[in-house]
């Protein structure tokens, strides 16, 4: 088997009660067949509080749901903002969904590709601790993974050699003055421009998984930040844009094997890039207790922020949020990845 991670992977350790939110908010956790079948035989006042909230998937699976309370939390969220099921049980309270996140898994074949999501305010910190290009970490191992049929073999290595020869022009972009939005394309089959009209609309019929999100959209349209284009020519802020177009490409690539085109992936790319780069623009930030600001330690909070750090902050929080609102929904990437401008 054939690991692959990103350079800043092993650096991430959750924050727990540190953190300045939450993810045990806003999303229903999906508990899955093992640990919905372990509630189900837990004896004490804790077991029968989770029978009690627990209820079956509505699509017939075999796992289970944790429907948010009426506040849109998990309902095992403690006031301080640990998991009442951790503090009783200890890691055994910890369904799939809560021991991964924020890490995420993806095996094909004989490949496992491993990386976080910048929905974890913890992740987007070390994210952007450095303006370097991001390098990937391949390791092996004599485990065998899901045996894959000629075609879908030679199909595969043609997703990585589109993956990586995209990678290799981002990368060298960091050391040189090429526009790479323009990189992006020269890979596109069919886009020779990328055109943001319709993109406001996209984003407007995204289902709506944090809260503020109609907030954000406000903020685009009333400062009309959506009408900011590409480059970015701020150099505080643009080897950041990099590394974000390669976290997009190093996640969703995979996709084309699933059935997604090579131009859907770009497409996708750059409409997160330039959402990003609206909520950035449209001065938007977090209210201060959700703010990215808070994962700084005392030290770096007690001194005054330099303009860059201000900068490097509201681009955190407007990358925090984007995620949040799109990743954790299939159907929202889809939105942004299908239709065509």
């Amino acid at each position: 088997m054939i690991f692959e991670r990103p350079d800043y992977y092993n650096q991430f350790s959750c924050i727990a009660g540190d953190c300045p939110m939450t993810c045990c908010a806003g999303w229903e956790v999906d508990v899955d067949a093992a640990s919905r079948d372990f509630f189900l035989e837990l004896k004490g006042p804790i077991g029968d509080e989770v029978r009690s909230v627990m209820v079956d998937s509505e699509d017939g699976g075999d796992y289970a749901v944790f429907p948010l309370t009426d506040e849109g939390n998990c309902p095992f969220l403690a006031s301080n903002k640990l998991c009442r099921l951790y503090s009783a049980l200890g890691e055994e309270g910890f369904c799939e969904t809560c021991s991964e996140y924020p890490r995420y898994f993806g095996v094909t074949g004989s490949h496992q590709q491993i990386d976080l999501t910048l929905s974890c305010p913890e992740v987007v910190r070390i994210f952007f601790a450095t303006t370097s290009p991001v390098t990937f970490v391949t390791t092996e191992d004599i485990m065998d993974g899901e045996e894959l049929s000629a075609d879908e073999t030679l199909r595969l290595s043609e997703v990585y050699r589109f993956r990586d020869a995209v990678m290799e022009d981002l990368t060298n972009a960091f050391s040189g003055s090429e526009f790479f939005p323009e990189i992006l394309l020269s890979h596109s089959k069919d886009l020779s421009t990328f055109d943001t009209a319709t993109l406001p609309d996209l984003l407007a019929s995204t289902e709506v998984l944090d809260e503020r999100w109609q907030e954000v959209l406000d903020a685009i349209q009333t400062t009309g930040s959506h009408q900011k284009a590409f480059p970015v020519n701020d150099t505080d802020i643009a080897p950041f844009f990099l590394r974000l177009a390669q976290y997009f490409l190093f996640r969703y690539s995979i996709d084309i094997f699933y059935g997604s085109s090579r131009d859907d992936i770009l497409l996708l790319i750059l409409r997160s890039l330039t959402t990003i780069l609206w909520i950035y623009e449209s001065g938007w930030c977090a209210l201060p207790s959700q703010s990215c600001r808070l994962t700084l330690d005392e030290k770096e909070l007690s001194a005054p922020l330099s303009s860059k750090e201000e900068k490097v902050i509201r681009l955190m929080d407007a990358t925090l949020i984007f995620s949040r609102q799109i990743e954790h929904s299939l159907e929202n990437v889809e939105i942004l990845k299908k239709a065509r401008s």
